[in-house]
């Protein structure tokens, strides 16, 4: 069995990225016969690397001591694999309750706050052609502008989830099941009608 991780961890002043590579001989064996490379980065004032040969056992040991010491709030940023969408729903929630303006905050508002901000999305694209459109996520600054755009969108319609108490995980596996029967893959694939 060989399995493959990689981690990255940050934290206010210190970045700590981990890389290792296990190869387990023996599925059931806690201390495999291997040595493995244990890569840290550390980032701060000073950049330096530290590079140690250590066990399966040991690298959880040592991880296991960084995140007590950092935090394991520190070590994983916020990114699709490790949010959940109730999590963002509650985030939003609470910047709304903080100001008061859940108050605002009704369907037709909301309807027309989506609607909005698409067409913000919808701007960065005007007037380009196929493959300009294609080539926009070459320039980063391109993309820091569509991620901006995009929040906005997903923040009113999350918000829009919470206002009308939809659950969006059901509501979107339910729609996308609709559209298999719709849309069979036989009849569909590669063609956007028939």
């Amino acid at each position: 069995m060989h399995a493959r991780k990689h981690m990255k961890c940050c934290a206010r002043t210190n970045e700590c990225k981990c890389m290792y590579t296990t190869k387990f001989q023996d599925s059931q064996s806690i201390m495999p016969k291997n040595r493995h490379l244990l890569r840290l980065h550390f980032s701060g004032k000073t950049k330096s690397w530290m590079k140690l040969r250590v066990s399966a056992f040991e690298f959880c040991l040592l991880t296991n001591g960084i995140i007590s010491l950092l935090g394991a709030k520190a070590l994983f940023k916020n990114n699709d694999s490790n949010t959940k969408i109730e999590d963002l729903k509650a985030k939003i929630g609470e910047f709304l309750r903080e100001r008061d303006w859940e108050k605002y905050h009704n369907p037709k508002d909301l309807a027309e706050s989506v609607c909005i901000e698409a067409a913000e999305l919808l701007q960065l694209f005007q007037w380009m052609s196929p493959e300009e459109a294609r080539a926009f996520k070459e320039e980063p600054s391109n993309v820091e502008r569509l991620k901006e755009e995009l929040a906005d969108v997903i923040i009113y319609c999350l918000s829009m989830a919470n206002a009308m108490d939809i659950d969006l995980a059901s509501s979107v596996m339910r729609k996308l099941e609709s559209n298999r029967k719709k849309y069979p893959a036989k009849l569909y694939r590669g063609k956007a009608r028939l």
